[in-house]
Order: C-alpha cells, then structure tokens, then sequence
C-alpha cells in the first residue's frame, strides 16, 4: 500500500484515476468497511484520511480517545484491500472552501474517478460542503459520487463515537458487533 503523507502538495499525486472514501476512519468498523466495499475497483482503492484527529486541530484538548493509532488504521486499511492512503494533517487544508478542497485535493492530487461518503458527509471551510455539493461538484469535474446510507446495529448508527462509549461502559461484545471484531489494545 502507497502511503502519501505531509502537505499534500509534496505528495506525488497519482498517475491512475481513484476511487476515494474520506474520513478519520478510527478502529476502521462497519460503518467505514461499508464504504470500502463501495469504492469501484477498477479504479485505484484510496482512503483520505486525518491525523491527528480533525477535533484536536479544531479544538485542542478536547479530541476522543483514538480507537487505533495511524499506524493500526493504516495496517486495518491495508488488509482490506486499499491500495494508497492520503493522511492529511486538517492545519494544511482547513481554510480550503469546499470547491478548493475538491479541485485541489480530490481532483488535482487524487485523479478521483469515484468519491464514496456516507449520507451526512461534510467537507471544506467550516463543514460548509454536503453531499448535494459534492454532486454538483463531482459533475462539474468529472467524478462520480457514491453517498452510502449509515450503517446501524439495532437502532444506533455505527459510530467510532459509539464504539468507545460502548467500551468505556464495558460493554465490548457490543462494541465488537459495531466493529466487525474484537476491541484490542496496545502498548508498550
């Protein structure tokens, strides 16, 4: 797998068209592999992805404890078959409006073909993009958007949000459902 990392203008950018899903992807759960196995394989499988957290940029102090580090979603992302990784750092492109953000990053850095979000997807300055944009958008450039409805187990979305609360409320047999597999921690 082709991991680009830094400001994506010292990316190398990508040769072949890509499918892209977007999103921090923490413990990479259902909800994320849904929109994996969305992505149209005769394309280049790529995740955008953040780190450190959209939140801690945002607002320091105050990010969720991570489900997996960098390291672990990049090696989750791997095995599920995605073929190369942005992690984006949001400081390089926070002030990115949301057309900025599709014709610079999406458009000129990724090649995308297909862009896969979930239904409540937002994206550029101020979360002021939506998918109704990224449509009008994805027309307007020539990618093709895929807006997968939220997953949910009985009647709660699949969220990287629901899943820690489950563990820290010991309840890890329902966090694993959420997640596709155990809950697992590592240290040193």
């Amino acid at each position: 797998m082709i991991v680009w990392r830094g400001h994506p203008d010292d990316w190398p950018g990508s040769e072949a068209p890509t499918s892209v899903t977007i999103g921090v992807f923490d413990g990479v759960h259902l909800g994320h592999r849904s929109l994996l196995a969305r992505l149209d394989r005769s394309n280049t499988p790529t995740v955008l992805t953040f780190d450190p957290h959209p939140v801690e940029v945002l607002a320091p102090g105050t990010h969720p404890r991570l489900l997996t580090t960098i390291d672990e979603r990049l090696e989750l992302l791997a095995s599920l078959g995605v073929e190369k990784v942005g992690v984006l750092d949001l400081n390089d492109i926070r002030y990115l409006d949301p057309e900025e953000f599709v014709t610079e990053i999406l458009v000129g850095h990724m090649r995308a073909a297909q862009v896969v979000v979930g239904e409540d997807y937002r994206f550029g300055r101020d979360r002021s993009g939506d998918v109704a944009l990224l449509r009008e958008l994805g027309e307007r450039h020539g990618f093709e958007v895929v807006a997968a409805p939220l997953l949910h187990t009985g009647e709660a979305v699949v969220s990287s949000m629901r899943i820690r609360n489950l563990i820290a409320e010991g309840r890890p047999e329902e966090a694993a459902a959420c997640l596709g597999s155990r809950f697992r921690i590592t240290g040193r």
